[in-house]
């Protein structure tokens, strides 16, 4: 169940608070404090199950865009072969570029899986 099928409605909040004033207590500012008490913990109660659902669907976006960032296809092309002339030096100026190529993709692509959170 989703956390914001379970918010409480108003007539929900004042049927708890009706049943809570009917409990055993001296007075009505009493039940009043006792029923605040009991809503306040469930509201708590609430914003943590929110907080936890909305942290694991924001990991499994991140997850989805670093698994949706597509590899080298296929074999290293012979011009690349070419240009890299078994350099040592050119290899890692190339790996490198490789890698930030590949994460401004997964920020890219993490950020438009994202956007309808307006983060």
């Amino acid at each position: 169940m989703k956390a914001k099928d379970t918010i409480l409605t108003d007539e929900e909040i004042i049927k708890m608070r009706s049943e809570w004033l009917t409990t055993d207590c001296p007075d009505e500012e009493t039940a009043t404090q006792i029923a605040l008490a009991r809503l306040r913990g469930l509201l708590e109660a609430q914003a943590e199950i929110t907080f936890k659902e909305g942290k694991k669907e924001v990991v499994e976006l991140a997850l989805k865009s670093i698994n949706d960032e597509p590899e080298f296809p296929g074999e290293m092309p012979d011009e690349l072969w070419a240009q890299l002339d078994g350099d040592k030096d050119k290899v890692v100026v190339s790996m490198r570029a490789s890698v930030r190529l590949t994460k401004k993709g997964i920020i890219e692509r993490l950020q438009e899986n994202l956007k309808d959170w307006r983060i």
